[in-house]
């Protein structure tokens, strides 16, 4: 199994990489450079790669490789899993720079079976032969940290080549050689502070098949839920959930930076919240560093003012009805709307893009890493050295969240917005903490699933409500910095308030949904 993890690099940093001081401190031999050459063989239609193989020969420093890799399946949603690319590799040394078929499936051991019966298959269509081509220079650091863990950095730089397609290389690859995985994201969040460095989730091979068949842009990202067991180790279990909350946050990073669809904004936010939910859910048995949590209350506030102005910008002014005879104040208004929005947007994009929002991950992934297998000495319901399993922990949790919801939920129909406010968060952190957690319970089946359709109303009508209210106060801020949209921002808080009122009047049917389920 190879273990690494990848980080683009700019290129006019190269030489900064070279000359890093924590590479001169920790290295184990000079670096040494080669030239690299890989040649990937597939069918026309791409079958190896469909399947997540990856058939390469490599010609490297006078020696002939050939290569058999296998990724996860993209539907695993284990493919660069918190950042690691984790794949199963077989290599083999050959005499001349030709595939060697029947030596490869030969070499292969037994559980690889279903990979040589692909590359059977895939060798024997016309067509079968070299797709795409990487040249590159490599530069390698044999880096040894202060607790023994082995680690190969390789500084790549050079192009990839498919069909009429060409695109620069430039990155840095941590390879695991030996130790723990927490290494090479510290030592990426080192280097990351002065280096600019992003992780890269697509390998040199995927980005190459990308330039033969162009995808589309990709959807926006919803949350999934990571397959726990009852038997799942409570540390396992928060990993699994943090890498999968950052994927989904990572999946939308792209259409944050590129796209004016405000969808990729508010589904970068649910995992943003969904994570600080399962860091406050798991919080007992292990607190994160304090400067995430305060990197993470960052971006989710640059992400929440972007969501905030483009809903009133692209949601609510465009469904209210304009105010007789003010047909060009309320075009004002709605433009003056859309240009806040879009500054709010070109914020949270330069916090996106900002090495900040790196830094904070690699330190997440870091500390995820290095969870001790059982947590420290303390009282037994808090995580202590007798830590109940986790099912019964995640009983425990949601029961707590579940009396929280009901003691802030009653007169819903009643209270002040500060108090629907209250009970919107505990809404929202039983629902995140019952699809994380609430299939660990026996008998979770159809209630957990009514459960789940019934918070999820409530959050909704909660949240419509919350959106009403920012709506306001933001009209409020247009109107004292433009006195001449003062009128027609009074009258769209005005129909706000009155449609508040309605939507307040139906939570109690809502509520005695949630109610009945808890």
């Amino acid at each position: 199994m190879e273990i690494e993890l990848k980080l683009s690099l700019e290129p006019g940093a190269a030489a900064a990489v070279r000359a890093h001081p924590l590479l001169a401190h920790y290295r184990q031999r000079r670096p040494w450079t080669r030239e690299i050459e890989n040649r990937y063989f597939d069918t026309p239609a791409l079958d190896l790669q469909r399947r997540g193989l990856e058939l390469r020969l490599r010609r490297d420093a006078g020696r002939v490789l050939q290569t058999l890799k296998q990724l996860p399946s993209p539907a695993s949603g284990t493919r660069a899993s918190g950042g690691l690319h984790r794949l199963e590799e077989w290599e083999m040394p050959l005499a001349k720079a030709e595939l060697d078929l029947a030596a490869l499936l030969a070499w292969l051991p037994a559980h690889a079976g279903a990979a040589a019966a692909h590359i059977q298959a895939a060798a024997a269509q016309a067509g079968f032969g070299p797709r795409l081509t990487t040249r590159f220079r490599r530069t390698t650091w044999l880096l040894m940290s202060v607790h023994g863990d082995r680690v190969e950095l390789a500084l790549d730089i050079g192009e990839i080549r498919a069909g009429a397609g060409e695109s620069p290389l430039c990155e840095v690859e941590l390879e695991l050689k030996g130790g723990r995985e927490s290494a090479l994201f510290e030592l990426a969040h080192a280097l990351q502070a002065t280096l600019p460095l992003r992780p890269e989730w697509h390998g040199k091979a995927e980005r190459g098949f990308a330039l033969l068949v162009p995808q589309p842009p990709a959807a926006p990202r919803p949350a999934r839920t990571p397959r726990l067991s009852r038997s799942t180790p409570w540390t396992r279990a928060l990993r699994a959930i943090v890498e999968e909350c950052l994927a989904q946050m990572q999946a939308n990073e792209a259409g944050v930076v590129a796209s004016l669809d405000a969808e990729y904004v508010h589904q970068m936010r649910v995992g943003l919240r969904r994570l600080r939910s399962a860091l406050g859910l798991f919080k007992a048995l292990a607190a994160p560093p304090p400067p995430v949590i305060d990197d993470l209350r960052w971006i989710a506030d640059r992400l929440g003012q972007a969501r905030d102005a483009e809903v009133l910008a692209r949601e609510t002014l465009p469904r209210l009805p304009p105010p007789a005879a003010a047909e060009v104040a309320w075009a004002a208004l709605h433009e003056a709307a859309l240009a806040a929005a879009a500054s709010a947007r070109a914020q949270a994009v330069a916090a996106v893009r900002s090495p900040r929002h790196v830094g904070w991950q690699l330190a997440l992934m870091a500390w995820v890493c290095e969870l001790p297998g059982r947590p420290p000495t303390g009282r037994a319901d808090e995580g202590g050295a007798d830590a109940p399993p986790l099912p019964d922990f995640a009983r425990r949790r949601l029961q707590r969240l579940r009396r929280r919801l009901a003691r802030d939920g009653r007169h819903l129909e009643d209270t002040d917005p500060a108090a629907r406010h209250d009970a919107r968060i505990a809404a929202k952190k039983l629902r995140y903490a019952t699809e994380m957690l609430g299939a660990l319970q026996r008998g979770h089946g159809a209630r957990g699933q009514r459960r789940g359709r019934a918070l999820a109303a409530l959050q909704q009508q909660l949240g419509l409500l919350n959106d009403a209210e920012v709506a306001a106060a933001l009209l409020a801020q247009m109107a004292a910095g433009a006195p001449q949209l003062a009128p027609v921002a009074s009258h769209a808080q005005g129909w706000l308030a009155a449609d508040t009122e309605q939507r307040v009047r139906r939570l109690g049917r809502i509520w005695r949904r949630v109610r009945a389920e808890l």
